[in-house]
C-alpha cells in the first residue's frame, strides 16, 4: 500500500519514532524524524496561525484553501518520503 502519515507516528506520546521502523526498513525515504515531524507541524500550523494574510494574498481560494492546502501537502510529503 502507499505510504499513510498517521500510521507512522505515535503522536500521542510525543514520540517522533517512526512505528516499525520504517525508515531502517527502507518502506520511507531517510529523512530525520524530528526535523519531519517539525515540518508537518510547521506547514499545517501555518494555515490557521496566518489565515488573514494567505485570505489577503489569495482571496481567490478563500472558499477551497484548506482542501487545496491538505492536498498540497499530502502531494508534498508522499514524494519526500516515497522511496
Amino acid at each position: 500500500g502507499g505510504l499513510n502519515l498517521e500510521a507512522a507516528w505515535d503522536i500521542s506520546t510525543g514520540s517522533a519514532d517512526v512505528d516499525g521502523d520504517w525508515i531502517d526498513e527502507g518502506r520511507m525515504a531517510k529523512v530525520d524524524p524530528h526535523h519531519l515531524l517539525f515540518s508537518i507541524w510547521a506547514t499545517t500550523q501555518h494555515y490557521a496561525d496566518f489565515d488573514v494574510q494567505i485570505e489577503e494574498i489569495a482571496p481567490a481560494k478563500l472558499q477551497d484553501r484548506y482542501a487545496e492546502a491538505e492536498s498540497f501537502l499530502l502531494e508534498m510529503y508522499k514524494k519526500l518520503l516515497t522511496v
